[in-house]
């Protein structure tokens, strides 16, 4: 909704403002720009393209921004673009299965069968691990809760 996403960028801003040196306030805010960016609204995505810029210049070990970069590239047609995108963040982060799986659906774009049959298997051995490792439901009640003062990942994406 409108008003919620109006105060996360309130407190992204005062976040950033509070610690301009912490990358990932950069990186989750352009995250959330990019994510809530209408067709054509050119203002926003270009704001979060900025952000996830100088997350990356602020920290070059963050695969996120990478990802983020790789994921409008590709909504855009830009498949060349997402594949540089895309790698970066594998190199940066090679246990992400959302990565290996965005890797494969822009080598299967590119007609580079072998490469994107690879990603998938890579893909899904990442997921069986990650479903191995997640806790159990009622482990999940007694983990402990982010301070709310830390932006929060959005770890939907594939």
């Amino acid at each position: 909704s409108e008003g919620k996403i109006q105060a996360a960028e309130s407190t992204f801003r005062k976040g950033i403002q509070q610690f301009p040196q912490d990358a990932r306030f950069c990186q989750d805010y352009g995250a959330m720009l990019l994510e809530s960016a209408t067709v054509g609204d050119v203002a926003t995505e270009s704001r979060g393209v900025s952000l996830l810029h100088k997350a990356i210049a602020l920290d070059r070990s963050l695969s996120d921004p990478h990802f983020q970069l790789g994921k409008l590239a590709l909504r855009k047609g830009r498949t060349q673009e997402a594949l540089r995108h895309f790698k970066t963040a594998g190199e940066l982060d090679p246990s992400s299965s959302k990565i290996h799986y965005s890797l494969a659906r822009v080598y299967r774009l590119l007609g580079r069968a072998e490469e994107a049959a690879q990603e998938v298997q890579t893909y899904k051995s990442l997921k069986a691990e990650e479903g191995r490792s997640s806790p159990t439901p009622s482990a999940r009640g007694r983990m402990p809760v982010q301070p709310k003062k830390q932006p929060v990942r959005d770890e939907r994406e594939h």
